[in-house]
């Protein structure tokens, strides 16, 4: 049986009896047990807030076992084409919590005082928020709502929809003028086998997405990717290829190797500091593509005249084509700020900003009105997660005075996203930067800020489910429609980002939005934040579960 702990997927193995100590799978020891050898036995003591560990042995009979005994003995990652096997639909989830409850939450005691919980999940009036009209190239706009004029889909279709719009000459792109300056950073192993078919491929998806004259045509970089594949050597490598070639200012992508020295799990500092390097030192903006998938889904045929020539696998193409569209879309196209749509209706704010502070870096995200100006902003910060008062008011004072000097409408409303928490200092630093600017006559003097926290996850995670009641009278359960909310009160509430149509396998995972200061409008909040993950432009087929940030 695999089970979900924090060190990843776990399974465990029947318990083994030694000397009247039960064993599972082998003995972990983390600093807080205590284990002693005795007449060749191993005895361990507990602490008394160690967890239990349920599962079932061979005879599926239910068992249990101190979760600091157990250590996983098959990574998640080995066993990611199993992963969806464990994932249970929404009417098992749903009567599992139920079970759960009955035969464990039932007998609860906080000191003298006894907790019950309701074996009855909390019904609630539906809330749903439709999904925004889109505007494309060309003045076309789809819309789910009916529009008058728009073009007419079902959400079931919304996804395919949106993609032959963009392969739509009457459509298109939203922003469809030609790109600038563009270059490719590959490895020279890739160049020297399967690039010239691999790079042949990836100009036809773009020509197909984003038909300009000429096509397109990028200039290719190779670079020294023989020997050891560490993060500096890499790092070095790439460097030292664009500094001999002589690049001047524009945009690109980097296809990497997954490097070695990476520890497990680790974020890729590689991709990270490329990015970063080739914007200070050369002023190309680029994205990050990795080697796998293309040495994966090309094979090597030899010619009767010696020579090498590369196909796609057939078994393979269907996994190809959705990378080469990945690529050209979200690690080109985007990249050189080419949207495919933008909201066909305005937002409640006049300019949404997300916050997000990881590893010493914060980046901010400015959207206007329409979605149709999204300007990135990359800082360095001392502090690992928390900003100070006065990093958040220069930060929001120069995107804000960016914001007024492309608009022509006074800034009235603005929003800011905060992922995860929001800290004290970076309240009093988004007020003091509202304060200064109004001084100056930058925003409205009648301006408001509101501000929200978006929790990704939660250590009591909340469920949405889609209830109606059977013909034989037992509820038919099922995912909650994207844009399904639950409104607490006013400051706090659930917003369903996924769901169906899109979701076909799980159980749909709600965002949890809390307003933290402002006076917008929860509903208008949510509203807003919902627009902007359709507005997510990675998933165009589907529905991405975070807004397009941070």
């Amino acid at each position: 049986m695999d089970l979900r702990g924090s060190t990843g997927r776990q399974r465990l193995d029947e318990p083994r009896h030694h000397g009247g100590v039960r064993r599972v799978g082998a003995l972990a020891r983390p600093e807080h047990v205590e284990v002693a050898q005795r007449d060749g036995f191993e005895s361990v003591q507990l602490g008394e807030d160690a967890a239990v560990v349920l599962y079932r042995n061979r005879r599926d009979e239910e068992r249990a076992a101190p979760a600091p005994l157990c250590y996983p003995v098959v990574d998640l990652d080995r066993v990611r084409g199993k992963h969806r096997l464990t994932i249970p639909a929404p009417h098992r989830r749903y009567w599992l919590t139920r079970q759960y409850a009955k035969d464990y939450l039932q007998n609860l005691r906080l000191g003298d005082t006894h907790i019950e919980v309701d074996l009855h999940p909390l019904r609630v009036r539906r809330c749903t928020i439709t999904v925004p009209d889109l505007r494309f190239g060309h003045g076309q706009v789809l819309s789910v709502r009916g529009t008058p004029g728009a073009r007419q889909v079902h959400l079931a279709e919304l996804g395919e929809t949106r993609l032959a719009m963009l392969r739509d000459e009457r459509a298109g792109f939203y922003v469809n003028t030609p790109l600038d300056r563009q270059y490719i950073i590959i490895p020279r192993s890739i160049c020297d086998s399967m690039g010239d078919r691999f790079l042949k491929d990836l100009k036809i998806t773009i020509d197909s997405l984003f038909p300009q004259p000429g096509g397109y045509c990028p200039t290719v970089i190779p670079y020294n990717d023989y020997g050891q594949k560490s993060f500096v050597r890499q790092a070095r490598a790439v460097f030292e290829a664009v500094a001999a070639f002589g690049v001047q200012p524009g945009y690109g992508t980097v296809m990497l190797h997954r490097t070695n020295d990476r520890a497990h799990r680790q974020e890729d500092q590689l991709a990270a500091a490329v990015v970063r390097g080739l914007f200070e030192n050369h002023q190309l903006r680029v994205g990050v593509m990795h080697c796998d998938t293309v040495r994966e889904c090309y094979n090597e045929i030899l010619q009767s005249d010696g020579q090498r020539q590369y196909y796609p696998d057939s078994s393979q193409r269907g996994r190809l084509s959705g990378y080469l569209r990945n690529v050209a879309l979200n690690k080109i196209l985007l990249i050189n700020r080419k949207w495919p749509f933008v909201l066909a209706d305005r937002l409640h704010a006049d300019i949404t900003i997300g916050i997000d502070v990881k590893n010493n870096t914060c980046g901010l995200l400015a959207v206007g009105r329409f979605g149709a100006d999204v300007r990135p902003f990359l800082k360095t910060s001392q502090q690992q997660e928390q900003l100070q008062p006065s990093q958040v008011k220069r930060y929001l004072c120069e995107v804000l005075r960016d914001e007024a000097s492309i608009t022509s409408e006074p800034i009235r409303t603005i929003v800011i996203h905060r992922d995860g928490t929001l800290w004290p200092s970076e309240l009093e630093g988004a007020q003091q930067a509202i304060v200064e600017l109004k001084q100056e006559g930058v925003i409205s003097p009648d301006a408001t800020l509101t501000i929200l926290e978006i929790a990704k996850s939660s250590p009591a995670p909340l469920r949405l489910y889609g209830v109606t009641e059977g013909s034989d009278s037992r509820p038919w359960i099922e995912n909650a429609e994207v844009g399904d909310c639950y409104i607490v009160d006013d400051t706090e509430a659930y917003l369903c980002t996924t769901g169906q149509p899109f979701l076909h396998q799980g159980t749909a995972r709600p965002l949890h939005v809390k307003r933290v200061a402002g006076p917008l409008p929860l509903l208008h909040c949510l509203e807003d934040l919902y627009a902007l993950t359709v507005l997510a432009w990675m998933m165009i087929q589907g529905c991405p579960r975070y807004p397009i940030f941070p």
